[in-house]
This record gives C-alpha cells, sequence and structure tokens, in this order.
C-alpha cells in the first residue's frame, strides 16, 4: 500500500525552516548595521574632534599670513631711493617676520585612516562623504602654495639678505650681536630688496586667499558634522 505524503506537514516545516533561515539573515544584518552605525558615530566623533584642531590651526596660520603681510607693508613704506638708516632697530624685528613661513598641518589621522581602510563608507551623507575625499586635495593645494613662499623665502630673499645685512642681527633666532655694520639705507634703497619684499607679499596674499577658502571649507565640514552626529 502506497503510504500518503503529508504534504501539509511538509510545507509548513518547510515555511519554518525558510523562515527561520531569513531570521538569521536578519538578524545578521540587523547586527551587522548596527555596528556599522556605532563605528560610524565613532568616525563622525573623531572627525569633528580633528577639524575642531584644524579650525584652530587655519586661524593661527591665518594671524601669521596677516603679521607678515603689516610687516612688510611697513617695510615697503620705508623703500624708495632717499631712503636712510633710521629705521635699522625697526627693520631688524620687521624682516624677522616677513621671514616666518606659514604651515598649516591639520591633525589627519582619523581621516586617511578612514580613506585608507576604505571605511569613509560608513559615512552615511553622500555629501558630507563626498566633501571628507576632497579634504587632502584641497590640503595639497594649500601645501603647494606655501612651497612656493619657502622657495622664494631661501631661494630669493634670504640670500640677498645675507649678502647685505648681519643675520645675526636681523635673522630668525639672531643673537643681536655682530661685528659687521648694518647698511640699512642702503637695503631700503635697493630696488632688489623691494622687489623681493613684493614677490613675499604677493605669495602671501595668494596663500592667505587659499587659508581662508580652507577656512569656509572646514567651517562647512564642522556644521555636516554636527548635523549627522545629532541624528
Amino acid at each position: 500500500m502506497t503510504r500518503q505524503i503529508p504534504w501539509l506537514r511538509v510545507f509548513v516545516e518547510g515555511v519554518v525552516i525558510v523562515g527561520s533561515i531569513l531570521l538569521a539573515f536578519g538578524l545578521q544584518a540587523w547586527w551587522e548595521g548596527k555596528q556599522e552605525r556605532e563605528e560610524e558615530r565613532e568616525s563622525l566623533d573623531a572627525l569633528a574632534h580633528d577639524f575642531e584642531a584644524a579650525t584652530d590651526a587655519i586661524e593661527e596660520q591665518l594671524l601669521v599670513m596677516d603679521s607678515i603681510l603689516v610687516a612688510a607693508d611697513i617695510v615697503l613704506e620705508w623703500t624708495g631711493p632717499n631712503a636712510d638708516s633710521r629705521h635699522a632697530d625697526s627693520l631688524a624685528v620687521l624682516v624677522q617676520v616677513i621671514g616666518r613661513l606659514p604651515s598649516f598641518q591639520p591633525p589627519m589621522g582619523t581621516l586617511e585612516a578612514l580613506l585608507g581602510s576604505g571605511d569613509l563608507r560608513l559615512i552615511q551623507n553622500d555629501t558630507l562623504r563626498a566633501a571628507l575625499a576632497s579634504f587632502p586635495s584641497r590640503l595639497a593645494r594649500v601645501s603647494l602654495t606655501e612651497s612656493y613662499g619657502v622657495e622664494q623665502m631661501f631661494g630669493q630673499l634670504r640670500p640677498f639678505l645675507n649678502e647685505s645685512i648681519p643675520m645675526r642681527l636681523f635673522g630668525l633666532g639672531g643673537d643681536g650681536v655682530s661685528r659687521f655694520e648694518s647698511d640699512v639705507g642702503g637695503l631700503l634703497r635697493s630696488m632688489a630688496f623691494e622687489n623681493r619684499v613684493q614677490g613675499r607679499v604677493t605669495n602671501v596674499r595668494f596663500l592667505r586667499g587659499s587659508g581662508t577658502d580652507m577656512h569656509a571649507f572646514i567651517s562647512s565640514l564642522r556644521t555636516m558634522l554636527e548635523e549627522e552626529r545629532s541624528r
């Protein structure tokens, strides 16, 4: 006698098995999603901390740039064919200010780790993720302008000053003592000196423009980060 197959029971058991599998997959997906959200939260917190520090760093460098421009403008007011040596003491201070080299070095550890590991994908906000991904290239442009200033300082202005005045008196870290006399009048009457100072002004103005743009970009990043953290 042929035994009848209990199709209803088979069907029910099949449904239970499939349901159990789907539930297991659903629980796993839920758990993985929960972990990813926690990792995203940790990343957002770390990024917010880093970009807060980056804001402080860029604002400090903008102040350095402003001091350079003020010092250079004063010196350029003194240059000309009839300049004399009465500004010797002040020039010694101003030359050191003009010689400062702004360097914006924000903390990049969190962002570099996210980019290197591919975990930047954890940031769900597409606009924020794209902005974060673009930050290194923006920073590279600022650094390139800074490098032009370094080349200009050590390739043009500093060598010229080395031939004209004792850098123990005028240089950064100078001890204020030298047996050589300073021909400040001759320096201020030099068109070559004026041109080099003007070149420094041009570079720092470009750099300040880049710095201002970077400050605005970081501010927008911080706003987006705070919005995501408050969700």
